[in-house]
């Protein structure tokens, strides 16, 4: 993978984890040797990659087999080393999220809504990365970068996504306000 940080805040800081969306390691484990110069940055730049242990469950239910599910798990293992959260630590924070998210009408898969949850936890060291852009919203998310990705015909584009908290004050206070019918 060339490696082409743009934005308008294009850079990745050091010493900032980087939680990475399922959409990431399925393409990655596809992919090795195209993400490979990617996970050499990450490690350069000391960003430790983290992930929900959702999302390690969504990677993984795609085998077939038990030697086919020993080297998904090998690889992830090798990638995400000692960061995978459990849901327990997050749940608070998922909760208002989740109703942020069906106010504005939006539809969050699970391990989307944890994984916002742990970059709110960690929102002043903590990215993350995703080709799925409509995962996490502009009124919650700042874009921090993003890079294309080419890979034979495709063009990706992966975006790193910083939690904001100012964002978000702002629509806990819309959903306050807000009065049922």
């Amino acid at each position: 993978m060339q490696l082409q940080i743009l934005g308008e805040n294009n850079c990745i800081p050091q010493r900032t984890h980087i939680a990475l969306d399922t959409c990431v390691f399925i393409n990655a484990f596809k992919n090795p040797d195209s993400f490979k110069d990617l996970f050499e940055f990450f490690d350069h730049n000391n960003n430790p990659l983290t992930t929900t242990i959702l999302n390690y469950f969504e990677f993984s239910k795609g085998n077939d087999t038990l030697v086919d599910f020993g080297v998904a798990k090998d690889w992830f293992d090798r990638i995400i080393k000692d960061f995978l959260y459990p849901v327990r630590l997050l749940e608070e924070e998922a909760e208002k999220i989740k109703l942020i998210y069906r106010k504005d009408g939006q539809k969050l898969k699970i391990t989307d809504l944890f994984l916002a949850a742990l970059a709110k936890k960690h929102k002043n060291d903590m990215l993350i990365m995703t080709k799925d852009h409509g995962d996490f919203i502009k009124d919650l998310f700042d874009i921090q970068a993003y890079m294309p990705y080419v890979h034979k015909s495709q063009v990706e584009l992966y975006c790193f996504y910083r939690f904001s908290e100012d964002k978000y004050f702002k629509k806990l206070e819309k959903l306050e306000r807000t009065k049922r019918i």
